[in-house]
């Protein structure tokens, strides 16, 4: 005859509970591996989009598009760029830059040489060599009054002085301020303009090392 062996019943609850366990364990190990495959992902497709902005031309117009966006109404930026990238250098044409009632900067051509490591690690950047074609600086004055819709009050004309006397005394000076140190390997530039209000400068050529 056979013979039945019985289980204690306090070794019954250990085994429910080591039954109970090991489910749990391999869902958290599951959980884990779907979170660090989800992370690696993450972290190539940064790298790749990182990659195509600062190493291709066509992520470098990408990156104008969306600075043109954030500085509008700020700042005016308008630019083609036929080649190059971000990382090395850039080739452009119909460039102009415009700060509204301070300063416009326009060039036909510009080409930009130039090493992002620097600016990277030890925040300077040089550039190996800039050169431009019809460049023009030209400072902005504030827009004045269609002289044929102004009428004279000389009332209004003496207070008008004082008030911008009084806001030119108390305004300070429009300073651009570079956050890196810049350093130019070599600028050339054909065909130069400085236009103002004052006095017009023209250089049919310059080159400087």
């Amino acid at each position: 005859m056979k013979k039945s062996v019985s289980v204690p019943e306090n070794k019954k609850p250990q085994e429910q509970q080591t039954a109970v366990k090991k489910p749990r364990r391999s869902r958290c190990r599951h959980v884990f591996k779907l979170l660090s495959l989800s992370l690696c992902t993450l972290a190539l497709l940064l790298v790749g989009a990182l990659s195509f902005i600062l190493f291709t031309t066509s992520g470098a117009r990408m990156a104008l598009s969306t600075a043109q966006r954030f500085t509008a109404g700020m700042v005016g930026i308008q630019a083609e760029i036929k080649d190059g990238s971000i990382y090395s250098g850039l080739d452009l044409s119909n460039v102009e830059v415009t700060i509204p009632q301070v300063i416009q900067i326009r060039a036909d051509a510009l080409a930009l040489s130039y090493d992002l490591i620097p600016v990277l690690t030890r925040g300077r950047f040089r550039a190996d060599e800039i050169a431009a074609d019809n460049l023009a600086v030209e400072l902005l004055d504030y827009p004045e009054l269609n002289p044929e819709e102004a009428v004279y009050d000389p009332a209004d004309a003496a207070q008008k002085e004082a008030e911008e006397a009084a806001a030119a005394a108390n305004a300070e000076p429009f300073r651009l301020v570079f956050p890196l140190d810049l350093e130019i390997g070599r600028l050339k530039v054909n065909n130069f303009a400085f236009l103002s209000s004052a006095v017009d400068v023209h250089l049919k050529s310059f080159e400087a090392l």
